[in-house]
């Protein structure tokens, strides 16, 4: 079990480095409007869109990365408790582990409805988004756009956004 934790443990931090690189990813993603002063207005708007969007998606990113941050603890938790089973042999009452398993599972519920909140932050829909989809589902321009940039990356976070 003791290694069980520690693979856990390891592929947590390779999560959360995982979830950097995403956030990197998006952040690389940005295009700033003032910068392409010679688009056209339709353009523009839609460059504002789809960097409201990417915002979101790092808004998200960053609620999932904190939110597992603090189920971090729990792994310390376990070790714990693992220990206490150890000793319950040897000390031979089950008194010390007893109090260790009711004191963390009381703590990994509170600290799973915490996460489970955040999540739900995180799977919700956010007004950026929206703003996007109805930008693509009433604007030509932002559509040619799109189609564009789904012909060079056609496995996209737009083509996944948009499929015709």
């Amino acid at each position: 079990m003791a290694s069980t934790n520690r693979r856990s443990r390891n592929r947590f931090g390779e999560v959360l480095r995982e979830l950097r690189g995403v956030r990197d990813n998006i952040d690389a993603a940005e295009v700033d409007p003032s910068a392409h002063t010679e688009l056209t207005e339709g353009a523009q708007r839609f460059l504002v869109k789809w960097d409201d969007c990417l915002g979101a998606n790092a808004s998200r990113v960053a609620t999932m990365m904190d939110g597992l941050r603090g189920l971090r603890p729990s792994f310390g938790r376990f070790d714990e408790l693992l220990a206490a089973a150890v000793d319950t042999a040897r000390l031979r009452h089950t008194r010390v582990f007893d109090r260790l398993r009711t004191h963390m599972l009381s703590r990994v519920q509170s600290e799973a409805e915490r996460f489970q909140s955040k999540m739900e932050t995180v799977m919700a829909t956010s007004d950026a988004d929206r703003a996007l989809v109805a930008l693509l589902n009433e604007d030509q321009e932002a559509q040619a756009i799109v189609k564009a940039v789904n012909v060079k990356y056609p496995k996209g976070y737009l083509a996944e956004l948009v499929s015709e």
